[in-house]
């Protein structure tokens, strides 16, 4: 059934007449603006539930590495507004994460950027959550001394550091400089890293 579902959903006129058919319902929402689909809440559940646990699982790890395709990096064009609209998702898959207790290295890479971008518009309480999630993925995956665990102690660092607490800030930091340093040595990044504890530390 679901073969089936797929063959049919591959050809764009009957996914637009499945579309209508449900939106006369009110299961799903097409916006055209933004180009997206947004389905009913109890839509989702429905689906979610018949999913045995394997295919959910795979079926997350997708939409972890689309989101990441997806959402920007700072530089690129459209950061903003491509990531304003992207960070809800970025929220929702943290909880799925987390309900599946998965470990999965594009969800870290994803909860980072959304971090970094609720950092940057100053939404420190979504920053931190974000950031302590690619944390803890990345520690589990890669090793507590990997440099990219290094980066998001560091993007840590900085929420604390944004907020006043200079003292949570320094300890971050000193953690990130300490790998940084058993494992690159001395490279612009530990320089940074050097800058930060001098900078930011309390007086």
């Amino acid at each position: 059934m679901r073969a089936a579902a797929g063959e049919e959903f591959a050809d764009p006129v009957s996914l637009g007449g499945a579309l209508y058919e449900l939106g006369k319902y009110s299961l799903v929402r097409r916006e055209i603006s933004t180009q997206s689909l947004s389905l009913h809440r109890l839509v989702q559940v429905v689906v979610k539930d018949a999913l045995e646990v394997e295919e959910r699982r795979a079926w997350i790890q997708r939409v972890v590495r689309a989101l990441l395709g997806a959402f920007p990096h700072e530089e690129e064009d459209g950061f903003w507004e491509r990531g304003q609209r992207l960070l809800p998702h970025v929220e929702a898959i943290l909880v799925l994460i987390e309900e599946e207790c998965l470990a999965l290295v594009e969800a870290s890479s994803s909860f980072n950027r959304g971090g970094l971008y609720a950092l940057n518009q100053a939404i420190y309480a979504q920053a931190e959550r974000l950031l302590r999630a690619a944390l803890s993925q990345r520690t589990v995956l890669l090793g507590g001394d990997h440099p990219e665990v290094a980066e998001d102690l560091n993007d840590l660092g900085m929420v604390y550091y944004l907020q006043g607490d200079l003292a949570q800030a320094e300890g971050f930091f000193r953690r990130a400089l300490a790998i940084k340093q058993r494992t690159e040595g001395s490279t612009d990044h530990v320089a940074v890293m050097l800058n930060n504890v001098a900078v930011h530390a309390p007086a």
